[in-house]
């Protein structure tokens, strides 16, 4: 059966009458109006999302990829898409060789986690990070990956000053509504953030993410696995909710899971609060 893409609306600003779609839905949604050219985001969006060449709306919505089988997936929460390349243009998607096409965004993701787990059309850095994921995933003894982002927008540096008033946008509140109920079916779910203990917890990064999965600050347990001056410096946070596992990876490599040299340490101390 051919895939439909959802008609894009004539023009959308807001989400706000979309409050009760599923998020596979209304990322379907954000892409069809990308695709389309009717994406309109606030002067405030546009601005917290640059890029090196062009604007936001240049770029692919990027809100989830899929890596390999998802009936038991390790969830991988990161900040946002990195800096736009040439093949997530829009003038791009028709190009034989490209792994955007005019379908459900749905059906794009696992097209787009093929595409960047072989391609060398990414940064070394990039293809790492997919290899990295799918081992944790390994480890943990999960069937794939499904990584998703807290800001579905690509850009070359965000500032993270910045995430409690965009929130605030009518956009992103209902993409971050939906995105919770979303994160909340799955059993573990791991953020990365590029900041340090002992006061990652008071980070606007990491207070962001536990939002998007239901954590106050103080329901953070740290579990500290490098010290520099009798200081905790890299380590893991670690909460249970409703009986699920829900962390935050902090080091200072930008939405980087562990390197080989903590993974295990990493997945002990996930089997460990099981």
């Amino acid at each position: 059966m051919t895939a439909v893409v959802p008609t894009p609306r004539a023009q959308r600003i807001l989400f706000c009458e979309s409050r009760h779609m599923t998020y596979v839905d209304l990322c379907d949604e954000l892409y069809a109006d990308w695709l389309g050219g009717t994406l309109n985001l606030s002067a405030r969006v546009c601005a917290a999302f640059p890029n090196r060449v062009g604007s936001t709306t240049d770029y692919c919505p990027e809100p989830y990829l899929v890596f390999g089988d998802q009936s038991d997936p390790l969830v991988i929460l990161a900040t946002n898409p990195g800096n736009g390349e040439p093949f997530q243009r829009r003038d791009a998607v028709d190009a034989p060789d490209s792994p955007l096409k005019r379908l459900r965004f749905a059906d794009v993701a696992p097209r787009l986690g093929d595409f960047y787990a072989t391609t060398s059309r990414i940064s070394m850095t990039a293809r790492n990070r997919v290899h990295s994921m799918r081992d944790v995933a390994r480890r943990l003894g999960k069937t794939g990956v499904l990584q998703v982002q807290l800001l579905p927008f690509h850009s070359d540096r965000l500032d993270k000053s910045w995430l409690e008033a965009l929130f605030k946008e009518p956009l992103l509140r209902d993409y971050l509504d939906a995105l919770k109920a979303h994160l909340d079916r799955f059993d573990t779910v791991c953020a990365m953030a590029n900041v340090f203990l002992p006061a990652a917890k008071d980070k606007p990064l990491v207070r962001a993410f536990g939002s998007a999965l239901g954590v106050d600050p103080a329901g953070w347990e740290t579990v500290p696995f490098k010290h520099k001056d009798d200081r905790p410096t890299i380590g893991v946070l670690v909460a249970r909710r409703s009986g699920r596992i829900r962390t935050v990876w902090c080091s200072s490599a930008y939405n980087q899971p562990p390197g080989t040299d903590l993974r295990d340490r990493f997945v002990a101390a996930l089997t460990l609060v099981r």
